[in-house]
Order: structure tokens, then C-alpha cells, then sequence
């Protein structure tokens, strides 16, 4: 039976769990087109249920996910691949405020901990993203679940065993995320560095990590045709990140190129915490200072972040790319700093002679009402002309399987949405590199590759070395219809056997 006690307890959690369904909700209903490397993860997840992982290694990225595994799962329980693949962002994106919540409460006051978990339940940049087809959701979710029990201590047991339950988070993130490692790597330096039974509380961190080690060295033996464990999950990351990582990254421009990414990465560091949120991130950083050496909440998120941000700085030497999905390894300990600024702030104002009731409650509105606007509105209208077109070329061909060779791959995944069999728009090749060949070579690769609809795009076209629209030949292409946006221009082709 719940006493009232374990009632006041819970109504916080279950607080910011209403805050973060909502505006998930809101912005799963009025996200009307799927992002374009969902296209990618749907393709791949069709194939691993049917069995083919050869052809889910090619129809999309070169590696497997969780994410990938769990999209059939959650398609047979909902019988639609997209809802399918949004339920599982929507249910670990909203979930991921729990493991969020608890452990800013092992350090602050009931109402500071559920005002910064109420920064996350609304924040644009989680919103948003938690409900893309994308893995980033549930990493956030098994990451904070990851921390949590390294930061636990029970007031009546020994906690080290928690740093098991730790690791193994931390391992089943990494079938997520690879940058996942580096929280690993920040763990084991600070169960070196600081508390008590260094040695028993690292073994017992990494355990986990060596049973992935065994599992993966039987897997090397374990083959689903010419696949197995270590090259489904482990070796493409590993090649994509270190393959020729020196030759790319360090280089002539390094210094060119770290002032850019010092660019970057503050502004989208602002952009995706979310601008009113950045007094609470000053403040809990600066009143910092001398806490840091024996807070030990405050000294692992630092390790965290300080590490996180190294790994985005390499990442972007190698491939001078920042995408701000990339920030949450840096963006979720920074919360332990932004409850910090909270806890400061509302004792400031008190001594101005507000009252804490007041003050809890004005900071709330603070908190939520930008955040409202900020997430209110259609999402991505302007990508609606991709599932229109497909959805037009679906109509005209009965539902019959197509190649289309379009400037977005989400044009053929509409088109060949409720049809049977596999799609791989991945294995037709770029857009951009049909546009840079001849026409003789155009029209020569789009019947090789069986294309039956060739999408023209007037922005594309802009720079071409020809004109399409004037080349384009009656007994080759054939004009089906045009569609006209405030940017661009698209006219679709029926290619003519």
C-alpha cells in the first residue's frame, strides 16, 4: 500500500512524466514527414526481419543497431513501420526524465530537481528528437540509466555492486551509440582517481565489459552467413572513426579547423540546451568552482563532458561535420550543472525578498512557456512535397513496386510504402551523381539500374554541365507531372523502356 509519503515521492516523477508525454505527443502528431536517415533504419529493419542481414548491411549504414532490432519488434505490435519506428523514440525519449530526475534527486531538494528535469521534459532539442526515427532516444535513456547507478549509494548497503548494473548499461548503450566509450573510459578514470576500494570498484565497472569481449570473440565463430557479431556491430564503427584517422584529422588546417569546430559546437551547444536555459548553465557552472574537487556529482559529469567534447572535437577533424544530435554525450551530464544553477538562483531572489513558493513557481513558467512556443507548429512542412510526390507516383502505379532515382530517398520510400517486398533506395546510388554525367551516361545508368521515375529538380539542376529539360528526349523520358515549392521546382519523368 502507498503511504503518503511514497506519494510525494512519486507525484514529481509523475509530473514530469505528463510534461514530457504531452509535448512528445504534440510533436508526433504534427511531424507529418520522417527524417531522411529514417528512410535508412526502415530499409534495414525490413530486411532484418525477413532474415536478410546481407541485405540490411547494404541497404543503408554499415552497421546494426538495438535501434535497428527493436524496429521490427515495435512494427508488429503497432503494424506500421513509422509509428512503429516513432514509438520507440517517443517511449525512451520520455522515459529518459525518470533515470534524469533521480539522479539530480540524490543531490538536490525535491523542487530544484524537478524544475531541471522539467528543462528536459520540455526542451525543444529532446522534443524534437524523440520522435525521429532515430537511435539517439533510446541511447539517452540506457546513458542516464548508465550514470545513475555509478552514482548511486544506498544509505544502507554497500553501493559498489551498482558499478555491475553501470557497466552493463554502459555496454547496452554502446549497441547503440559507439561514443558510448568514452563515458566508459570517463568512468574507470575516476573509479582510479577518487573514493574508496579503487580496485573492487573498477573490476566490478568493467565486468560487464569483459563478458561483451567473450561474447564477441565467440561471435567471431557464431556466422549468420557472412556475418557475425563483431562485423555487424563493432567493426564498421571502429573502421569508420580510426581508418586513416591521422592522414584526415591532423593535417595543415588543424588549427583552421579547431577554431571552426570551437565555432560550431558553441552555437549549437546554445541552440540545443535551448537559450533560456543558459543562465542556469552560467550559474551552476560558476557556483562550481569550489565544489568541484568534493562534489562527487559535479567532478564525474565534468569527466563526462570534458571527455564528450574531445571525442566531438576528433570526430569533426576527421570528417569536418557537427550535426547538434551529436551534442546530447555532452548535453545530459551538463544537467547536474544546470540543477546547480537552479539550486543557486532561488535562494538570490529569496534574499530579495520573494518567497520560495513563488519563486519555484515563476521559474516553472520561465522554464515551460518558450518551450511551448518553441514546440508548438507543424513540424518539417517544408519536406511535405517529398511524401506528396511519392505518394502521387504510389497512386499512378497501383501500388506497384518502383525505382526512383529522386534528390531525396524519402520520395521513393513513400511512393513504395504500402507495397510488398524489400525497398534500398541506398543501392541506386546519389542523386548528385547522376546529375554530373553526360546524358548519354545518365540515361544509360538509370536503365542499368531499372529506374522507373526520374524526379528533376530545378535546384539541383542549377550548376549542371546541361541542360535536362532541353536534352531530355520523348522516347527516353516521359512527362508525368511538375510540383512547385517557394524554393524550388520538381518535375517527374517516367523512364521508358
Amino acid at each position: 500500500m502507498m503511504t503518503k509519503n511514497n506519494t510525494r515521492r512519486a507525484l514529481p516523477v509523475i509530473g514530469l512524466l505528463l510534461f514530457s508525454i504531452i509535448t512528445r505527443l504534440y510533436a508526433f502528431k504534427y511531424t507529418y514527414v520522417i527524417n531522411n536517415d529514417g528512410v535508412l533504419y526502415l530499409d534495414q529493419a525490413h530486411a532484418i526481419l525477413e532474415g536478410k542481414w546481407d541485405v540490411a548491411k547494404s541497404c543503408g549504414y554499415n552497421f546494426i543497431s538495438l535501434y535497428h532490432l527493436l524496429i521490427p519488434v515495435f512494427y508488429k505490435i503497432t503494424g506500421d513501420w513509422i509509428v512503429g519506428a516513432k514509438s520507440i523514440s517517443l517511449l525512451f525519449g520520455t522515459l529518459a526524465v525518470v533515470p534524469l530526475y533521480v539522479i539530480l534527486r540524490q543531490f538536490l531538494p525535491r523542487a530544484e530537481a524537478f524544475m531541471s528535469g522539467l528543462i528536459f521534459a520540455v526542451n525543444p532539442f529532446f522534443v524534437s528528437n524523440s520522435v525521429e526515427l532515430i537511435k539517439d532516444p533510446l541511447f539517452w535513456f540506457i546513458a542516464l540509466v548508465g550514470i545513475f547507478f555509478f552514482l548511486y549509494e544506498p544509505h544502507d548497503k554497500p553501493g559498489d555492486y551498482f558499478m555491475v548494473l553501470s557497466g552493463l548499461s554502459f555496454v547496452a548503450a554502446g549497441f547503440v551509440r559507439f561514443e558510448i566509450i568514452f563515458y566508459m573510459l570517463g568512468s574507470v578514470i575516476y573509479l582510479l582517481s577518487f573514493g574508496e576500494n579503487k580496485a573492487k570498484r573498477t573490476f566490478l565497472f568493467c565486468v560487464p565489459l569483459a563478458g561483451i569481449v567473450m561474447i564477441v570473440l565467440a561471435g567471431l565463430m557464431i556466422h549468420k552467413g557472412n556475418f557475425n557479431i563483431w562485423n555487424i556491430f563493432f567493426a564498421p564503427r571502429i573502421n569508420i572513426f580510426f581508418h586513416g584517422f591521422f592522414a584526415g584529422a591532423f593535417n595543415a588546417d588543424l588549427f583552421e579547423k579547431s577554431c571552426d569546430f570551437l565555432k560550431l559546437f558553441t552555437g549549437k551547444f546554445v541552440q540545443s540546451i535551448f537559450f533560456p536555459v543558459i543562465p542556469f548553465v552560467i550559474v551552476g557552472f560558476w557556483s562550481s568552482r569550489k565544489e568541484l574537487l568534493r562534489n562527487r556529482f559535479m567532478r564525474y559529469a565534468m569527466l563526462l563532458m570534458v571527455l564528450s567534447v574531445m571525442s566531438l572535437y576528433l570526430f569533426y577533424l576527421k570528417f569536418e561535420f557537427l550535426s547538434g544530435r551529436y551534442l546530447a554525450t555532452v548535453i545530459l551530464p551538463s544537467f547536474i550543472f544546470i540543477g546547480a544553477g537552479v539550486e543557486k538562483i532561488i535562494p538570490f531572489f529569496e534574499k530579495k525578498g520573494l518567497r520560495r513558493r513563488t519563486m519555484v513557481l515563476a521559474l516553472c513558467f520561465y522554464i515551460i512557456i518558450p518551450a511551448l512556443s518553441a514546440n508548438l507548429g507543424d513540424k518539417r512542412t517544408d519536406k511535405l512535397i517529398y511524401k506528396e510526390i511519392g505518394q502521387y507516383i504510389s497512386n499512378i502505379e497501383n501500388n506497384r513496386r518502383v525505382n526512383i532515382m529522386a534528390p531525396d530517398k524519402r520520395i521513393m520510400f513513400y511512393a513504395n510504402y504500402h507495397t510488398s517486398g524489400l525497398t534500398c533506395a541506398q543501392q541506386l546510388g546519389e542523386y548528385e551523381s547522376q546529375i554530373k554525367l553526360t546524358y548519354p551516361d545518365l540515361v544509360a545508368q538509370l536503365k542499368q539500374k531499372n529506374i522507373h521515375y526520374f524526379l528533376w529538380e530545378e535546384r539541383s539542376w542549377e550548376n549542371a554541365p546541361y541542360d535536362f529539360l532541353a536534352a531530355a528526349e520523348s522516347g527516353v523520358f516521359k512527362k508525368v507531372w511538375q510540383w512547385k515549392t517557394n524554393k524550388t521546382r520538381f518535375i517527374a519523368f517516367k523512364v521508358i523502356d
